[in-house]
């Protein structure tokens, strides 16, 4: 390939490999080598808990009810029982 490019006059520019004219470097963060969420998606943010029930189970009233929460509305509590005040 050295060659080639020697026989040829090809520049760094002409292979794609340099960059463009006013083109500006990438600025250094704090948070070099991590990286963000993907594009369309959020990160992950905490929740605060909305309803426990006597034993310490929690759920932030998002998603699947959990089991705890479906035993405790059968067994006759309400949400508004299980809510954390």
């Amino acid at each position: 390939m050295k060659v080639a490019i020697k026989h040829y006059g090809l520049t760094a520019a002409d292979l794609g490999l340099a960059p463009k004219a006013g083109a500006r470097a990438p600025k250094a963060t704090a948070k070099a080598g991590r990286r963000s969420a993907p594009k369309g998606k959020a990160s992950k943010t905490t929740r605060p808990i909305k309803y426990r029930d006597d034993a310490g189970n929690t759920w932030v009233g998002h998603g699947k009810r959990p089991k705890w929460f479906v035993d405790a509305l059968a067994g006759g509590k309400t949400a508004e029982d299980l809510l954390v005040k």
